[in-house]
Parts: structure tokens; C-alpha cells; sequence
């Protein structure tokens, strides 16, 4: 009886044992799910931070409308400094630089992302404003290109501007010579080597005070010099509204222009007639104008030269002591 009753309990567990340990592996498969899905959630977490951290970075809010209002224009920038290409853009979606024109540009930035993450550009931006200014560090000839700012696709919402590099000063030069004589023409000449496109004006300058202006690379004055001309400073600069007007000094000629203008003497007695008690001392005084500056000789009525009182070669005065 004992037997029978061992036997078939052998026969159930034989039968329950296939269950059991199907039962452990389908255990172990949910714990290993479980881990699954744990370590899936934590990637998720992961990337909504990395999501969110990407939003930040961008900064730019999708309008409800598609609108292009750019104030970017054509500038001027010396080699080695830096400058700004302003543009006030709004879009569904984020806008993007592009240096070249539209057949052959490439994209240098899209919306706050330096692409390759040149060290030469950043982005300038103002969430509130949106405002996209790209900024060009210590620009090289290199730089000299057209760029947009605008749509990525729709080529029509771009604005488009031209950065010039320069890399000297204009040139000044004189004909026939800085030496002349009063009535004389003289012609100055001023030119620049840059784009011939480049904006600005060549402004020619005497003392200071602006005298001629022009568009372009070459400015050509004739002027007649008098007696006033003498000593005068001439000087050409480059102007442009977008480089601010102390940096215009910066794009002067180097050697400044003096002239030197010849013209005849003119003699003034301030004392024409003077009288005097016999046994007095007389001054008199004679003042004279003229370049090369003239010297000043006083002779008594028998012709013979009076000695000067002073070594001043254009005023100068004279001491009679009238013998009793």
C-alpha cells in the first residue's frame, strides 16, 4: 500500500516539476523586464533633460505668423577687429546665416548653433526682441563675403548684406607740390584699394574742416592757394555710417599734406608821422606779412640804416634820440 502511495507521488512531481520551473523562468523573465523598463525610464528622464537643455540653448519662440523684418546692411570692418551684422527676424521655425550668395553659400549658423563650432562667429540674440545678430570675431580678409540671415528654406525671406575688409588707409599726394605761390592751382588726390563696391565717401578735410566729398575709391580736389593756405593741414579720410565717427581718424591718409605758400611782403608804419621835442627819445614801429617771412631794415633820411632795437624779423622798432 505504502508503495503504491510512493509511486504515485513520484508520478505528481514529475508532472508538477515541468510547471515549476517553467513558473522560475517566467519569474526571472519579468524581473528582467522590470530592469528593462527601469533602465528605459531613465533614459527618457535623460532625454527630456538633454531636450530641455537644447531649448534653452536655442531661445527662440515659433510666432504665429511668419514675418521678415531685418535691419542688416552693408559694413565696414578693419582686418583684426571684429563686427556685427544685425537682423530682426520672426519665422516658424529657427533662422539660420549663410555666408555667400544663395547659389553657392553655406549655412554658418542655425538658430544659436555655431555650425562645426567655428570660433569666429557667435550669435547675438534677444528672445523678447527677436533679435538674430551675428557677430564676426577678429575678421580676416577671408571675411569678405555676402551673408543672409533668414529662412532656411524660402530663399525669399533672407536679407542679405555685404561685409568689406580693409586692410590700409588711403593714399595722399599732391601736383605739382606742397611749395607753392600765392594764385597757384594745386590738385590733391586721395585713393583707397578696397572693393570697388564698397560704400563710404572720401572726405577731404583742411584743418580739420571739411572741404570736398566723394562716393567711391578716388577723390580729386584743385584748389588755388592764397596767403591763407599757408601752414594748412590737408587730409583725406573714409567715412561710413556704420563705423563710428572716431574711428574715422583710423582711415586717414598717414602723411598729412602742409602747404607752403609763397606770397609777397607788405610793410605797415603803424607810426607814420611822429612828432617831438627836440632832445626826446622816438619809437618807432613797423610790422611786416609775407612768406618767406621778409626782414625789416629802417633808414634815416640820408639813407643810412638804422640799427633794429629787436632781432623779431616782423615786427620790429627803432630808437631816435634827437641831439639839442
Amino acid at each position: 500500500m505504502a508503495l503504491k502511495l510512493l509511486l504515485s507521488i513520484r508520478k505528481d512531481i514529475a508532472r508538477i516539476d515541468p510547471i515549476v520551473r517553467q513558473l522560475i523562468e517566467t519569474d526571472q523573465k519579468v524581473t528582467n523586464l522590470e530592469e528593462s523598463l527601469e533602465y528605459a525610464h531613465g533614459k527618457i528622464d535623460e532625454m527630456k533633460m538633454t531636450c530641455e537643455e537644447s531649448r534653452r540653448k536655442l531661445k527662440w519662440r515659433r510666432p504665429r505668423k511668419k514675418l521678415l523684418r531685418h535691419n542688416t546692411s552693408d559694413t565696414l570692418v578693419f582686418a583684426g577687429e571684429s563686427t556685427q551684422l544685425n537682423c530682426t527676424y520672426e519665422i516658424t521655425g529657427y533662422p539660420a546665416w549663410y555666408k555667400g550668395q544663395q547659389d553657392h553659400n553655406r549655412a554658418i549658423a542655425i538658430g544659436n548653433v555655431i555650425i562645426d563650432n567655428d570660433p569666429q562667429y557667435e550669435i547675438i540674440g534677444d528672445e523678447d526682441n527677436i533679435k538674430y545678430n551675428l557677430r564676426i570675431l577678429n575678421v580676416d580678409m577671408g571675411n569678405e563675403d555676402y551673408y543672409e540671415c533668414g529662412d532656411q528654406v524660402n530663399v525669399e525671406q533672407r536679407a542679405q548684406a555685404y561685409v568689406y575688409v580693409m586692410n590700409n588707409v588711403p593714399e595722399c599726394s599732391i601736383e605739382p607740390s606742397n611749395i607753392l605761390k600765392a594764385g597757384e592751382n594745386v590738385t590733391l588726390d586721395c585713393t583707397i584699394d578696397f572693393n570697388e563696391n564698397a560704400p563710404g565717401e572720401l572726405v577731404w578735410l583742411s584743418n580739420g574742416v571739411e572741404i570736398h566729398r566723394t562716393e567711391g575709391r578716388q577723390s580729386t580736389v584743385t584748389l588755388q592757394v592764397d596767403k591763407s593756405d599757408n601752414g594748412a593741414t590737408y587730409e583725406c579720410q573714409l567715412q561710413h555710417f556704420t563705423l563710428p565717427s572716431w574711428k574715422w581718424s583710423d582711415l586717414t591718409c598717414k602723411k598729412k599734406i602742409v602747404m607752403v605758400v609763397q606770397y609777397p611782403p607788405s610793410i605797415n608804419a603803424t607810426d607814420k608821422t611822429v612828432e617831438a621835442p627836440i632832445g626826446d627819445v622816438v619809437h618807432l614801429l613797423c610790422s611786416s606779412d609775407g612768406f618767406p617771412t621778409p626782414t625789416i631794415t629802417w633808414f634815416d633820411s640820408e639813407d643810412n640804416t638804422i640799427p633794429r632795437e629787436d632781432d623779431d624779423r616782423k615786427v620790429t622798432a627803432v630808437l631816435i634820440r634827437n641831439q639839442a
